[in-house]
C-alpha cells in the first residue's frame, strides 16, 4: 500500500466517479439479495454526474487511485461537506461525510479502500472537523472499524 498514489479528481473523471457510485449501490444491494433495476440505478449515476461539475473539489472532494498500467480511476471515494446543524461533534454547520467508496474488482485487496479513507480522514482533520461520518456496507465495515470508526446512534424509517 505504501506506493499507492492518491490524486484529486478533475472534470474528465466525472463519468467514472458517477459510474463508481452506481456500481457501489448495485453491489451492496445484490449482496443483500435485492437487485436494483436499471430504472433505479440510472438516476444514481445521472444525478451525481450532474452535480459534480459545480461542486467538484468544493463540497464534493473525490479521491482517486489510478491503475497499474495507466488505467485512470480504478478506485475512488469522496468527501461531501454537507450542511448540518451545529452540534458538539459538528460545530462547523457542515459534516464531513465519506461516501461512494469503490474499488474495481482487479484492484481489490490491495489496501486502496483503506488508503482512500485515510486520505479523507486526514483532509477532514486538517480542515478542523471533529468527526467523519459514513454508512458502511458489509464489505467495507472491517476496513472502517480497523481505522477506529464506531457504530453510532442513527435510526431511520423507510417511507
Amino acid at each position: 500500500m505504501s506506493n499507492v498514489h492518491i490524486r484529486s479528481a478533475d472534470e474528465s473523471d466525472i463519468p467514472t466517479l458517477a459510474r463508481h457510485r452506481r456500481n457501489m449501490f448495485e453491489e451492496i444491494m445484490v449482496r443483500r439479495g435485492i437487485p436494483l433495476s436499471e430504472a433505479q440505478l440510472k438516476p444514481i449515476e445521472q444525478d451525481y454526474a450532474e452535480i459534480l461539475p459545480a461542486e467538484l473539489n468544493r463540497t464534493q472532494v473525490p479521491f482517486i487511485i489510478d491503475g497499474d498500467v495507466g488505467e485512470r480511476c480504478v478506485a475512488s471515494a469522496a468527501l461531501w461537506f454537507a450542511p448540518w446543524l451545529s452540534t458538539p461533534w459538528y460545530p462547523m454547520r457542515t459534516i464531513a461525510y465519506l461516501h461512494s467508496v469503490w474499488i474495481d474488482e482487479p484492484y481489490r485487496g490491495r489496501g486502496h479502500a483503506r488508503a482512500l479513507t485515510v486520505a479523507a480522514i486526514d483532509m477532514s482533520r486538517n480542515l478542523g472537523y471533529k468527526r467523519v461520518v459514513l454508512h458502511a456496507s458489509e464489505a467495507g465495515r472491517p476496513v472502517y472499524e480497523k481505522l477506529g470508526f464506531v457504530q453510532g446512534i442513527e435510526m431511520y424509517l423507510n417511507l
